[in-house]
């Protein structure tokens, strides 16, 4: 994957730039990667800046 393809799924943030494309988005910026299962079963992989990650647990609260 490269820098370009990373932005946030719910708002298209740019991802920060790294030095490479191994560099972990999700420890050293904040960034979370969620999992979720599509409707004929494939697995859909989204990015969340922090502050829609934020929002996102936030609605997840009961």
């Amino acid at each position: 994957m490269t820098h370009a393809a990373r932005k946030c799924g719910v708002c298209g943030k740019a991802a920060p730039t790294t030095p490479s494309d191994h560099t972990l988005i999700s420890t050293n910026y904040g960034w979370r990667l969620s999992r979720s299962v599509a409707a004929d079963g494939s697995l859909l992989l989204m990015w969340r800046c922090n502050e829609c990650w934020a929002k996102f647990q936030q609605s997840r609260t009961p």
